[in-house]
């Protein structure tokens, strides 16, 4: 009788630890689950502010040509119109000035 009451409480001990034991395999796979959520998250956190500061840069760079492109469009129009007034500004000058005096 002795026996089985011993064989029992064994039974018992072992049971306990197998509980133990498992409990504290879930606690584990519930820590390493949190830090893989927790890398995942900064690893897709970095992507993304990696795609982005990209699409910024890209952006910035289609900025920059297009404004390089109107100042040139607007450099080639200022000379233009310069060149116009110095070829013509004398003409021009004497025009206005004969229409005020009446003479045109």
């Amino acid at each position: 009788m002795d026996n089985i009451i011993n064989e029992i409480i064994d039974i018992d001990r072992r049971a306990q630890q197998k509980y133990i034991d498992a409990d504290a395999y879930r606690k584990k796979t519930e820590d390493e689950i949190h830090s893989e959520i927790s890398r995942l998250d900064a690893d897709t956190s970095k992507k993304c502010t990696d795609k982005l500061n990209a699409v910024r840069a890209a952006q910035e760079a289609l900025y920059n040509e297009r404004m390089e492109s109107l100042s040139a469009s607007l450099n080639q129009q200022k000379s233009a119109l310069e060149h116009l007034y110095e070829k013509n500004h004398v003409n021009w000058e004497k025009e206005l000035f004969d229409k005020v005096l009446g003479r045109a």
